[in-house]
């Protein structure tokens, strides 16, 4: 078993895993936590339109890189269970970036 850092932090977690804006250092291993619709880990209608883009996710590769950390990047499914076309499109671009 691991323990994470999510609300607070007890001393004892094996790594931190903080959401959206980390902007400290730890002396922990780090995974950032993200999602590619606007601030909902979960379906709301009222994020829509508001998807990240490729840019924004490089740029949170970016920041991880330079921390170090690992990424944890959330799609989040339609109600139908689909993945929504832009996260699709956003993710493909990415992949094709980093391939260079």
């Amino acid at each position: 078993m691991l323990i994470s850092y999510k609300q607070g932090y007890l001393g004892t977690e094996d790594f931190m895993a903080p959401e959206h804006h980390f902007k400290a250092t730890s002396e922990k291993p780090l995974e950032l936590c993200n999602t590619l619709q606007g601030h909902s880990w979960g379906y709301d209608r009222a994020d829509e339109g508001r998807h990240r883009n490729p840019n924004q996710v490089i740029t949170m590769l970016k920041k991880a890189k330079a921390m170090p950390a690992n990424l944890l990047l959330n799609t989040v499914p339609l109600p139908d269970g689909s993945v929504h076309p832009d996260d699709i499109k956003t993710l493909k671009d990415v992949g094709r970036r980093l391939r260079g």
